[in-house]
């Protein structure tokens, strides 16, 4: 598939290409990598006008330049003496806050979701396009909505309230009993990817392609705030998947 220009960055220029936009999508390898035209495509047509491309040669970096540049919320990235680890990367405003090596898994994994053992996925398969591709725009749908699975500043101290001269008089009466808070069924539906009225069949095969996209041997070698999301990603997808599945029976 082809679509726009994918442009090979330069150190020297990286820096502006990678804020040029609110997203950049990066591929990072040694020597000429490539940039999957349909996943171009599809970022494109989700977020229209929110991200740059580009492909970038890591064999020789300046000095200072990889840690300097590939950079979390929380510092520098873990990586090798001879610079980043190849793959894609996902920069909101400069800073990484996604990585896929491009490998959708080992050979064999047994799945503990669908109890199934998968074979090894090699780079550039569809398969792998497709992983990468959904686990990527995952991360930038939440950023955009601006949830606070990222945040990492510590929140402000409670400020103390002011002292009472006398306690107020004691309310005896028991307050009514809250009902537990569950969020709206369509927001259960729209987390795993289906359309309200799908059958139970169809919501469990979601279900267990979401989960695979956030399994610890998928984001063992991610940041530990982006293996802390895929674990809340996993406990959101396992509650909404049951209070669908109670619904339907």
């Amino acid at each position: 598939m082809q679509g726009r220009l994918i442009p090979r960055w330069s150190a020297a220029r990286f820096a502006q290409r990678v804020t040029a936009t609110r997203f950049a999508l990066v591929a990072v390898g040694r020597g000429r990598v490539q940039l999957d035209h349909g996943m171009v495509a599809w970022f494109d047509l989700t977020f229209p006008g929110k991200f740059s491309v580009g492909t970038f040669d890591s064999s020789t970096l300046p000095s200072g330049f990889a840690e300097s540049t590939f950079r979390t919320s929380r510092g520098a990235m873990r990586m090798s003496p001879s610079g980043p680890q190849a793959g894609t990367y996902l920069f909101d405003h400069g800073r990484v806050i996604g990585f896929h090596t491009g490998v959708v898994g080992f050979a064999p994994v047994r799945d503990d979701v669908s109890d199934f053992v998968r074979t090894k996925v090699r780079t550039g398969d569809p398969d792998t396009v497709v992983a990468v591709t959904r686990y990527l725009s995952e991360i930038a749908s939440r950023k955009l909505r601006g949830e606070s699975e990222w945040q990492t500043e510590s929140p402000p101290p409670p400020r103390e309230a002011p002292r009472q001269k006398a306690p107020p008089p004691r309310d005896n009466r028991r307050p009514p009993p809250r009902r537990p808070s569950t969020p709206p069924p369509n927001a259960d539906y729209e987390l795993l990817g289906i359309v309200v009225g799908a059958t139970l069949k169809q919501v469990t095969v979601a279900y267990r392609d979401q989960v695979k996209l956030n399994h610890p041997d998928k984001v063992a070698h991610l940041s530990p705030a982006l293996q802390k999301f895929a674990e809340q990603q996993t406990v959101a997808l396992t509650q909404a998947y049951q209070r669908i599945k109670d619904g339907l029976r």
